[in-house]
């Protein structure tokens, strides 16, 4: 009761003040979102780098031989297309050249010819043509009979229990056993997504007509790996440096699957006034002594508190489908000076999301798939031992993934859509005034990610874009804004940010690649980033803020040791960002 009277006094008292708290724990939440959004631009990315488009099909070469054969005259070709692989619009695309004009045995076998190769093209790769030899061609018609591929079966290395497991997951069927070269890519993807895969599919002659089975050859790594590591990526306010280590374990349940887990830890610097006992024998605001100048009989043992976050996440494959989940926590403890001393603030968030993604469509130069979920966020920040965010929120989304070859590089485009939900006990919007964040809102994102590699004589580069934006007319909770300011969205300011309802920012880097044989892959590199946001129902300076940032660094991987050591600069910002001094943001870390 005595704590509550003084903060109810001094938040009346320290109007200044309780802003800055305000700020402190949006800035959090907004931090612990960035690194979400990053982990998941990260797999994306990955995902994207492991396209292969632009790899064309084998197709049918026709014949160079002289034709000296008899001629006919034909009026009508009929196509005999059981499972209609092509369409009408299609055939006749083929065909119409070869109407109302004399053929010869090399004509036809080139109608044939490009026919089959018109199949191939839509991915029948084992698909051919053939000739009705019960016709009679002086009739003036050509009726050609489709003999269908299929595929009799497939097998993975030794075919046992656990290899027909993974074929059973990761390689669509279809119920005419047709061969489809998309349905094998879809299996190699499938196979491949689990990072010690390294998957090659074969296509072999089957006992039937027509016939093949799939000869799948993998060549597996280990599958559990992890990575202790280091950086300073964190702020004054909840301690720059910080420790992490990384879990990953493939095939978990056989079936291509996927678990990760992540823990985080880092360590206040600046005094806590927690650090100095633990009862409430000294008040909120007291002046305090330096915790380093304190006498032994002035302080009371309590355990030290870090700031940490933890992450856990499954996925498996179902054909064209894939399945995920994941749940995060994040916990954080900083200090803020007030007109009187030092005071405490808290807070901890998690987020627990499911997600299902389907491939659509694909070609030899592009892939489609639609995604849908639902997230249940909670956020609970404290200012001493008073709560005074208790906040939970359940948004569902829907999505579109665009991947396809660009300009020699791998371009991705993401869409997606936001809804705040009215489930699982999540934030009322009843009796909100216009400015209020809304739990009920509609959210439009877009994402971009291109990966270009690049040769110059014999020097190699590699140019990456990313880009992220968001779309809405409400007013959003600080978990929901875009928020920029650090080494995941505009490097070099470290400690302040801006946020809004909408915005973007474009991370642009250009590296250089040095592969050393028996050390490892050094990559110099340069970036540049800038971003805009803009805040709904504001009408002060915080309504819009823009942000431009540099950064110069070099990355290491190797089997065991890898490094990121990046010197950032602000190049220019809003008035009412402080710009900090040049920063040096280090990682490093050790796999095993």
């Amino acid at each position: 009761m005595n704590k509550s009277i003084i903060l109810a006094f001094f938040l009346l008292g320290s109007i200044v003040f309780s802003a800055g708290v305000g700020d402190i724990i949006e800035r959090n939440n907004a931090a612990i979102e960035n690194e979400r959004r990053q982990q998941e631009l990260e797999r994306r990315q990955r995902e994207l780098e492991r396209e292969n488009f632009g790899k064309e099909p084998q197709i049918i070469d026709g014949t160079d031989e002289v034709d000296t054969s008899v001629r006919f005259f034909i009026r009508k070709i009929e196509v005999q297309d059981e499972y209609n692989l092509l369409n009408k619009a299609e055939i006749k695309a083929v065909t119409k050249k070869y109407l109302n004009r004399k053929l010869s045995s090399k004509d036809i076998n080139k109608l044939m010819t490009d026919l089959n190769n018109k199949y191939i093209e839509k991915g029948y790769i084992t698909t051919r043509v053939r000739l009705d030899e019960t016709q009679n061609l002086s009739e003036g018609t050509i009726r050609l009979i489709t003999l269908p591929g299929t595929v009799e079966g497939a097998s993975l290395n030794e075919n046992t229990f656990s290899d027909r497991m993974k074929v059973f997951m990761s390689v669509p069927k279809n119920k005419k056993r047709i061969l489809r070269l998309q349905d094998t890519e879809q299996a190699t993807d499938q196979f491949n997504r689990v990072s010690s895969n390294n998957v090659e599919i074969k296509i072999a002659p089957g006992q039937e007509a027509g016939g093949s089975i799939l000869q799948i050859e993998n060549q597996q790594s280990r599958t559990f790996s992890a990575n202790i590591s280091y950086n300073n990526y964190g702020d004054e306010s909840t301690g720059r440096d910080r420790a992490k280590i990384d879990i990953t374990k493939d095939n978990l349940l056989g079936i291509n699957d996927s678990f990760y887990a992540s823990y985080q830890r880092g360590r206040n610097k600046r005094p806590l006034r927690n650090d100095y006992t633990g009862s409430s024998s000294i008040p909120p605001g007291t002046i305090i002594k330096d915790k380093d100048d304190l006498l032994p009989a002035d302080t009371e043992a309590e355990p030290e508190k870090f700031n940490e976050d933890w992450s856990l996440n499954y996925s498996f494959p179902f054909r064209y489908w894939t399945f995920s989940t994941g749940y995060s926590h994040s916990y954080y403890i900083s200090s803020s000076e007030g007109y009187n001393g030092l005071y405490d603030t808290s807070g901890r968030s998690t987020q627990f999301n499911l997600n299902a993604d389907r491939v659509v469509y694909r070609n030899k130069m592009s892939k489609i798939s639609i995604n849908g979920g639902l997230k249940l966020k909670t956020n609970q920040n404290y200012f001493e031992d008073v709560q005074l965010v208790d906040r939970r929120l359940t948004i569902g989304s829907l999505g579109i993934n665009y991947s396809r070859g660009f300009f020699g590089g791998i371009l991705g485009f993401d869409v997606s859509y936001d809804r705040g939900l009215p489930w699982f006990r999540s934030a009322d919007d009843h009796e909100k005034e216009i400015d209020d964040p809304k739990g009920r809102f509609d959210k439009y994102g877009v994402n971009i990610n291109w990966y270009k590699p690049m040769t110059i004589g014999k020097q190699r580069f590699t140019y990456r874009l990313v880009g992220v934006g968001q779309y809405t007319q409400d007013v959003l909770y600080g978990s929901e804004k875009i928020s920029m300011g650090d080494e995941y969205t505009i490097r070099g300011y470290k400690g302040d940010s801006i946020s809004g309802d909408k915005g973007y920012y474009v991370k642009n880097e250009l590296s250089y690649n040095l592969n050393i044989s028996k050390i490892g892959s050094i990559s110099p590199y340069i970036g540049y980033d800038f971003g805009e946001s803009w805040n709904n129902e504001v009408h002060d300076i915080y309504r819009y803020g823009y942000m431009r940032g540099f950064a110069v660094g070099v990355k290491y991987y190797g089997e065991i040791f890898n490094f990121d050591i990046a010197y950032t600069k602000p190049d220019k910002a809003s008035g009412y960002v402080s710009k900090p001094e040049d920063e040096v943001y280090v990682t490093f870390g050790i796999k095993f």
